[in-house]
């Protein structure tokens, strides 16, 4: 019989009781986003390597900092550390992470968001469960494995979003230990989003969506170095085109949660419905403390919909521009609904210093949008990046798309592709589907005993969600992965992709949509915008003979002409050396540029 989840008091308790309060300082842990062992130096030094300002880590901070005096918080991000070891030469690993957390803490926290993350984490928790240390686990990826994390690897899990929880959790360790009476912290009077493990029974106890309190996490930066996070990597390919080596980037959160229910997203799941935004003169506060005490110079939003209140959004835009800060740029990765984008929204991205929006789209298939609930008008898509293409050409326009739903078929995939092809944008990223846990895709793939869906915790998912940046962290090619080029004109349109169909078609996509029929390769385009993405690209992927081929013509159209020979040389020396790609280039017909 399951434990009655209202008697949890006392095993909890009992839990604390074991755990010697110590200094009353916690120790949050950031882990590596990839296998410690295998980073690669030439690819770290490029900065492809992805860092993220630990945001989460920082509200936590926050909350400890505001609602209990005495206790202190350090942050260590191994991830960071990791890659900065790599990009010295300096050793590297997991040993040498070790070293890094501090020893002494009462209680140490891992948290991590991105499945990439598990096997990391779980070397690290299994390295200090070594040391006898508290160990709790949060964030994403641990609160829908958190069942499986109590039996053996932690000694509990806070769930969802923390603040809360964690205060409350620390104010009744206080008591337990020193015998002073029981006071709740300010907050919601409520036990919840808890998992632990005592005397072999896990206790659950019940999942709520609360409200997290008001934050001021400026003071909380003293915790982190933001020039690592710039010298280490960047959120994506997009801030480093943007910022340039020399800025320092930052993350900043607008709103929590999302107005979808998409069937291929955790975000419902973990921040619940609906859309809670913070006040607009709270965010303009943090960004002037980051330009003018922190010297940043380009932040990335981290929200999942932006413009979720557009009247409150908007006058967050109007309050960045009238600070006046004509160095300081923007970034919004995948945040923005084109159907909450009119001309008013528009000039006022811009004029706030937007160079970068996406969107969401998914699909070019109007039955597979409503099959994955996904809020989109492919329409009004289109016509938000001609208003954007036409008065804003300053803004860097991006699409998000996915490969690999359930039965999608062959003819999907050519509509999805024929779709990106005319919007004539600067990029349309896609990315497999990687089927994530707690979400409806995950469920009806799990009913079919789909492999994906089949892994245990800490086993090594074999998808690959953008095959030719994965295949290069594991310092292989696609004449690894490819026994063969995939003519997908011939393929029958009503037959469902096969997994290897679907990983050789995003080659495909990304060839035909973003290389060689680029906007910016058009009469109308920016052709320099090509010549950077490029050259970020080769410093890290200088096997790719197609982006050769692109940055030689950008170079060419630039009267640059050293570069471009110099180019066009790189370019038919890595189609040389390629199987793969001299069978892709005669099949399809590509001519080499001179």
């Amino acid at each position: 019989m399951p434990p009655d989840p209202t008697d949890f008091l006392t095993p909890l308790t009992a839990l604390l009781r074991q755990k010697p309060l110590g200094n009353r300082e916690i120790c949050l842990i950031v882990p590596p986003f990839h296998d410690a062992e295998t980073i690669q130096p030439a690819i770290a030094k490029a900065r492809r390597y992805m860092t993220h300002i630990p945001y989460g880590l920082l509200c936590l901070a926050a909350a400890v900092h505001q609602h209990l005096s005495g206790w202190r918080v350090r942050i260590v991000d191994l991830n960071t550390e990791n890659l900065l070891q790599a990009v010295l030469e300096q050793p590297h690993g997991y040993d040498h992470l070790m070293e890094t957390i501090p020893t002494g803490c009462a209680l140490y926290g891992v948290s991590w968001m991105f499945v990439s993350a598990e096997q990391p984490a779980l070397e690290i928790m299994k390295r200090l469960k070594a040391r006898g240390v508290f160990l709790v686990a949060g964030g994403v990826q641990a609160s829908f494995d958190a069942e499986s994390l109590v039996e053996g690897w932690v000694d509990l899990v806070v769930k969802r979003e923390a603040e809360f929880t964690l205060v409350r959790l620390l104010a009744l360790w206080e008591s337990v230990q020193t015998g002073q009476p029981w006071v709740p912290p300010t907050g919601p009077d409520e036990w919840v989003n808890l998992v632990f493990r005592h005397e072999g029974i896990t206790h659950r106890l019940p999942e709520r969506f609360q409200q997290p309190p008001t934050l001021d996490i400026r003071e909380e930066y003293r915790k982190v170095n933001l020039p690592d996070y710039s010298r280490a990597g960047a959120p994506s390919v997009w801030v480093r085109l943007l910022a340039g080596e020399e800025k320092l980037f930052a993350n900043v959160l607008n709103v929590r949660g999302c107005r979808a229910r998409c069937t291929f997203c955790q975000v419902a799941e973990y921040n619940g419905r609906g859309v809670r935004p913070r006040g607009f003169e709270d965010v303009a506060a943090e960004i002037a403390f980051l330009y003018h005490e922190k010297q940043v110079r380009h932040i990335e939003w981290v929200d999942d919909d932006f413009l979720a209140h557009p009247d409150q959004a908007l006058a967050l835009l109007q309050a960045i521009a009238a600070m006046r800060l004509p160095d300081l740029t923007f970034s919004c990765i995948n945040a923005l609904m084109a159907s909450s984008i009119d001309a008013t929204i528009a000039q006022a991205l811009d004029d706030a210093g937007f160079r970068h929006v996406g969107f969401g789209v998914e699909s070019g298939s109007v039955a597979r949008l409503k099959q994955l609930r996904k809020p989109v008008s492919l329409s009004k898509v289109k016509q938000v990046c001609e208003l954007l293409k036409t008065r804003h050409p300053r803004i860097w326009i991006h699409a998000n798309f996915m490969l690999g739903y359930p039965d999608e078929t062959i003819g999907e995939l050519l509509n999805t592709f024929e779709y990106a092809r005319r919007l004539q944008i600067d990029w349309c990223a896609c990315t497999v589907l990687i089927p994530l846990q707690n979400t409806p895709i995950h469920k009806e793939l799990s009913e079919r005993q789909d492999e994906q869906t089949t892994r245990r915790l800490g086993q090594r998912n074999a998808t690959l969600a953008s095959p030719g940046r994965d295949l290069a962290y594991q310092k292989k090619s696609y004449d690894d992965k490819f026994a063969k080029v995939i003519d997908f004109r011939a393929l029958d349109p009503t037959k469902p992709a096969t997994r290897e169909e679907i990983q050789q078609f995003h080659v495909f996509f990304t060839v035909f949509v973003n290389l060689l029929n680029n906007v910016n390769l058009g009469p109308t385009g920016q052709p320099e915008r090509m010549l950077r993405m490029t050259e970020d690209t080769l410093r890290a992927y200088p096997m790719d003979p197609v982006s050769w081929m692109i940055h030689a013509e950008c170079a060419k159209r630039s009267n640059d002409w050293p570069r471009h020979e110099w180019a066009m040389g790189r370019h038919r020396q890595a189609l040389a050396d390629s199987r793969f790609w001299q069978e892709f280039f005669e099949l399809y017909g590509v001519v080499p540029w001179s």
